[in-house]
Order: structure tokens, then C-alpha cells, then sequence
């Protein structure tokens, strides 16, 4: 685990919801950090929707990767609905979760108001292969 003022890594340390929730609220109140990678913890829906809230108006924060964390969607929705408002986000890893094609049409949905965003990576999630094909226009959703 490491964290600075505008970098902050917390990999595979069993962070569970309400972790995640304090996590959240760190966050929101730093108006410098614009890095988070969050991988292999267990912060889950309760967890997500602490981020997305902590995002919808956040000045700085450019990255967030919540790699491998029992994520669904739930969670998609929440953070969808923090990317209809957030401009400053440019990366939204939320690989290797649970997320399924109903979920991914709600990010994508939101990308129609979020011209900030480059990408959102959704690999090793519950898509099928078949399933990703009605997203191939937009670019900036991305299987691998």
C-alpha cells in the first residue's frame, strides 16, 4: 500500500465495504490526488457507490482502477451515474468484477454526456463475447 498527496495504491489488503466507504470520503475531501488503484480488495457495491459519489464533483482525480472487487451491477450504475456529472475522470478500470452486459449499458449510456472520459475497461467481467459486439461504436468501452 502506498499514498501521497496526489498518488494512492491499495492492492489486495482485504478492504471490505465499509473500508471502502472511508476510503470514499478520504477522497472526496482531497482536492489533489488524481491517481486510485484499488485492486483485489472487497469493497463491493456499498464501496463503489461511497466512490461514485465521492467523484460526481471531484476537481482532480483523473484515474481510479477497482480491479477484482466483487463489483456488479449495482456498482455500474452507480458509477455511471457519477459519469454523467464527473468531466475530470479519464480512466475507469473496473476489471475482473461482476459486472454484465446490463450494467456495461448503463456506463455506456452514460458516456453520452461525459465527453472527459477516455476510456472504461471492463475485461473479465460477465459479458459474452457475443454480448460486446453492441458496443463496438463506442470506443471508449473496452473488453481487450
Amino acid at each position: 500500500m502506498t499514498c501521497d498527496n496526489s498518488l494512492c495504491r491499495l492492492g489486495a489488503n482485504k478492504i471490505t465495504s465499509e473500508g471502502g466507504k472511508c476510503l470514499a470520503l478520504a477522497v472526496k475531501n482531497s482536492k489533489s490526488i488524481f491517481d486510485i488503484g484499488m485492486w483485489g480488495n472487497r469493497i463491493g457495491d456499498e464501496g463503489a457507490k461511497a466512490f461514485a459519489e465521492a467523484l460526481r464533483n471531484h476537481p482532480s482525480l483523473g484515474d481510479l482502477r477497482l480491479t477484482k472487487n466483487e463489483l456488479n451491477d449495482e456498482a455500474a450504475e452507480s458509477m455511471a451515474e457519477m459519469l454523467k456529472v464527473n468531466q475530470t475522470l479519464k480512466h475507469l478500470w473496473l476489471i475482473q468484477n461482476q459486472i454484465t452486459v446490463k450494467g456495461v449499458a448503463q456506463l455506456a449510456d452514460a458516456l453520452q454526456k461525459n465527453t472527459g472520459i477516455m476510456e472504461i475497461c471492463l475485461n473479465g467481467n460477465l459479458v459474452k463475447p457475443e454480448e460486446t459486439k453492441v458496443f463496438e461504436g463506442e470506443k471508449r468501452i473496452v473488453f481487450f
